[in-house]
Parts: structure tokens; sequence; C-alpha cells
């Protein structure tokens, strides 16, 4: 694996860091393409901690001083912001270059999400989703496509699975209320962030239903513990985040929890087969 980037540094650092060292990380990731501007009096300034706090911080992280934080980040092609994108205009002109950088971006996206998540992680995110007796796919605002398709292709490999919210008129209240120490709810949770994401987890926290989280190098950890957090690159090259990594994981997962699972999953791909002769719903 190549040398870890900041945000790989700060996300490996996960749960163990302290309210002050949260703070500043987020001030970090928030101002990760312009990092090399930044002296550390300042970052630590903006994250209202003491220049003390940010010199053992960035220790931790591995750097000797905050120099050599700069200098990476001066070097790195990390994630930065589309809206920063956009306003300094880092993309091409023309057409064909533009969709030349798009193209390069988002295989760049595909080959960093895949090796920073490692095959334990895998595995154990295939664990939650088989274990689980029912699955709550969770996913706001533009995390509700990606929740949509989880759920889209979970559905066709196991029960009970659910799309939260549902759109069918019930309130989150009525659709979580069944929600068990024996399921999973399975977050999408891609900026920008919704606060029903934290009232969510805490519910499932409180009655000790499994956490599986999808979201973004920015993201910081959740006020509760959750089993597992898979981190996916949405950088991109306009102003929209990409999130063609976050869709390949998502069919990854699914593929590999079918073939695990082959006898239940064709088993059940066949009754939905029989259904469509049935129906006649498909034009074949």
């Amino acid at each position: 694996m190549s040398a870890q980037s900041i945000h790989q540094k700060i996300s490996a650092l996960g749960q163990t860091l302290t309210d002050s060292e949260s703070r500043l990380a987020q001030v970090m990731l928030d101002n990760v393409s312009q990092l090399a501007s930044y002296s550390a009096t300042e970052l630590a300034e903006l994250a209202g901690v003491s220049k003390a706090t940010a010199v053992r911080f960035f220790k931790r992280l591995g750097y000797a001083s905050f120099s050599e934080l700069r200098l990476q980040a001066r070097q790195s092609q990390d994630t930065a912001s589309p809206l920063f994108l956009m306003m300094t205009g880092k993309y091409a002109e023309n057409e064909l270059s533009y969709v030349e950088q798009h193209a390069a971006n988002e295989m760049r996206n595909l080959a960093q999400t895949f090796e920073q998540i490692e095959a334990q992680q895998l595995k154990q995110a295939l664990q939650l989703m088989k274990q689980a007796e029912k699955v709550y796919v969770v996913g706001f605002r533009s995390s509700r496509h990606l929740a949509h398709y989880m759920w889209l292709l979970l559905s066709q490999i196991r029960s009970n699975v659910v799309l939260i919210p549902s759109q069918n008129g019930m309130h989150l209240t009525e659709e979580l209320v069944d929600l068990s120490e024996h399921d999973l709810v399975l977050m999408m949770d891609y900026r920008r962030r919704v606060t029903l994401i934290e009232q969510i987890a805490a519910h499932a926290a409180m009655v000790n239903a499994k956490i599986l989280r999808f979201t973004d190098l920015s993201a910081t950890e959740l006020s509760v513990p959750t089993q597992l957090t898979l981190r996916t690159w949405i950088r991109s090259t306009g102003m929209f985040d990409s999130y063609t990594a976050a869709t390949s994981l998502i069919n990854a997962v699914c593929t590999q929890l079918a073939v695990e699972q082959r006898e239940l999953t064709q088993d059940r791909l066949n009754k939905i087969e029989q259904l469509h002769d049935h129906y006649q719903d498909l034009d074949l």
C-alpha cells in the first residue's frame, strides 16, 4: 500500500480521538486542499484548541513536525472540496480535456478506495449483513440514491431488507419501532450529512442493533460506536461529489454476499423469476 494520506491517518485513529483532537481533525479535513497555506497556530485557533494540543496531534498522525504535514498537503492528490474547485476553476476549459480529467479522477477514486479497505473489513461487513435478522438501509439527501441501490441489490439476495425513509407516509418512529438487537442498521452517510443520522445511530445503540456505515473521508466518528465504517473517495473534478467508488463498493459487497450464500441466493432469485413469469411485468 502507498504512503497513507492525511485522510487515512486521521481515519486510522478512529474512536481514540479526544474531543479537542476531533475538532482539529474536522478543521483539517474541511480545509485539506488549503492546509499548506495555514500555520499550526492558525489551525489550532480555528479548532479552538491550544497549539500544544495541535502539535501533539500532528505527532500522533505520524508527522515529525507541522512542516512535514504541510509538505505532504502540497504534494497530495487527496480530496478537495468540489465548491473550492468550482471557485478556483481547477478543471479544464474544453470539453474533451474535462472528460479526460473526469475519467482519470473516477479511476483514481476507485483505486484509492479499494486500496485502503482491508480484506478483513469486507469479511466483517458480509458477516454483519448475513447474520442480521432484518437490515434497515438508511440514507438521506445525496446518500438516498446509494441507500436505494443497496436496498435494491440486497432485496434480491436476502429477505427482510427495509429502506429508510420508505416514503410510504409513515414517520421514522413507526418505521424503526421494531428495530432490535438482532438487526443491522446499514447507513449511507455522505456529505452533506443530516442530523437524523446521529439520532438513528443513538437509537440503534440503545436497542443494541449493529451499525454498518458507508461514508466519505471527511466524516468524523459518530457519537456512538459502530461495528464497522467503510470509507470511499468522493473527489470530483467538478462541483458535484463523485459516488462511483461508493456504488462500486456496494456492488462488490452484495455480489460477494450472494456468492457466499449461493444456495440461498439461487433459491430466492428463482422465486423472483417465477413471479416475473407469473405477472409478465418485464419486457423480455
